[in-house]
């Protein structure tokens, strides 16, 4: 998402007597993969409108840094999706069998890392969205990719992943089938229960 002012001039004949001329427009741009998907124009003296617009547009919401996430990993960016979690990340597997109580930031970074390097082609994509405020997000997910070793694979979770300051500082891990715990915890993280699907 971009802001900027663009000044038109000797573009249009736009004065009376066809002469040059001067436009100031103010423009908020969302940008996606090099294509323009939107744009808002404003007049230059509106600039808090076109801020209020640009911070709506730029806030990183649950679901954005999800997205994010998932662009990363599969982008192959392991440092990148690693720095999308805060130094103090509480990282928790509640499945039955877990994988081995990983806690923490290091868990998360040695994850990432090995799913990243075991199946470079992996794709993330979320499957429904139980509920979802301005911090938490609970939600059903799936991996998938291919490797040398273990062919084509797919891992299904549910996790309630929650944000502050355009980081993750709390992800937990669920089996897909455990709406009430995922639901619950979405809950003890602060998640609004109004927003729950």
């Amino acid at each position: 998402t971009e802001i900027y002012t663009l000044s038109l001039h000797d573009a249009l004949p736009i004065s009376h007597d066809g002469g040059a001329g001067e436009i100031e427009i103010l423009i908020v741009a969302v940008i996606e993969d090099g294509v323009q998907t939107r744009r808002d124009h404003f007049a230059p003296d509106d600039r808090d409108t076109a801020l209020a617009l640009y911070a709506e547009l730029t806030r990183l919401t649950p679901e954005r840094l999800v997205a994010e996430t998932a662009r990363l990993m599969e982008a192959g960016d392991v440092d990148g999706a690693v720095a999308l979690a805060g130094e103090e990340l509480e990282f928790r597997d509640r499945r039955g069998f877990g994988l081995n109580a990983s806690e923490g930031r290091a868990g998360w970074e040695n994850l990432i890392r090995s799913s990243v390097a075991s199946a470079p082609d992996s794709h993330f994509r979320v499957d429904e969205v139980i509920a979802c405020d301005d911090h938490v997000i609970a939600f059903v997910y799936r991996w998938t990719g291919s490797g040398s070793k273990a062919g084509e694979w797919e891992i299904a979770l549910g996790g309630v992943w929650k944000c502050a300051g355009g980081r993750w500082t709390s992800i937990d891990f669920f089996e897909t089938t455990d709406r009430a715990p995922m639901i619950a915890r979405y809950a003890e993280l602060g998640g609004d229960r109004k927003s729950v699907v």
